[in-house]
């Protein structure tokens, strides 16, 4: 995970055309404090949905 601040357009759209060669996600940044605690919240309970999935994987392969 990484977080990348910049200012203007330009550089802006070569960051993201960057990223997203990668595969990254990219979220924007929300004004206000309340939108970035929900976008928080939102990429946090993803992230637990990943490692779930991840252990129950792992659970099954241990299993065989």
């Amino acid at each position: 995970m990484f977080a990348i601040f910049c200012q203007g357009e330009e550089i802006k759209n070569k960051i993201k055309k960057i990223c997203e060669s990668f595969g990254a996600s990219l979220y924007p940044c929300p004004d206000t404090y309340q939108g970035r605690a929900d976008l928080l919240k939102e990429i946090s309970e993803r992230l637990q949905d990943l490692e779930n999935v991840f252990f129950l994987k792992q659970t099954k392969y241990n299993k065989i």
